[in-house]
């Protein structure tokens, strides 16, 4: 298996449990999920299941904010696990030169046209996007530079 490889599925599975740690405390509810590292999980799969799970916990926090107050890291957690599916192709795990949300140019003709829509379509997708465009208007804004 390549190093690169096993070390983004390490991440996902790292962000996975955190994320799904502060789920379980908030709802008072065991939550299960099968192993990023069972071999019928593709990294592409992960990667999207992770990312769902850190828009659930933006989502929950927003009509359950006396329990999320009550686990304050979840912000954090939620906020790491977007910035690191930001910077990592979503094919394959490899860091991305430029903060895209999407594929390295390797996944971007190796995978099938179906996962490719589906990536390109997907909330998280969209969601990272957004965090990308927040990210460069803030950048925008430090630099003293005027938005219309």
């Amino acid at each position: 298996m390549d190093t690169q490889h096993y070390a983004a599925k390490q991440h996902l599975h790292k962000y996975r449990q955190a994320l799904l740690r502060i789920l379980s405390d908030v709802t008072d509810r065991p939550l299960r999920a099968r192993s990023i590292f069972d071999p019928t999980v593709s990294y592409t799969v992960g990667w999207e299941e992770v990312g769902v799970l850190a828009l659930t916990v933006w989502e929950l926090s927003a009509l359950e904010p006396a329990r999320f107050d009550a686990h304050p890291q979840w912000e954090a957690a939620a906020n790491e696990t977007i910035r690191f599916l930001s910077e990592h192709c979503a094919g394959c795990g490899r860091r991305l030169t430029a903060l895209t949300g999407r594929l390295c140019p390797t996944c971007l003709v190796t995978l099938d046209a179906p996962m490719r829509h589906r990536l390109y379509t997907s909330i998280v997708v969209r969601q990272i996007e957004a965090y990308i465009a927040d990210l460069t208007d803030s950048s925008a804004d430090d630099t003293g530079m005027d938005h219309p």
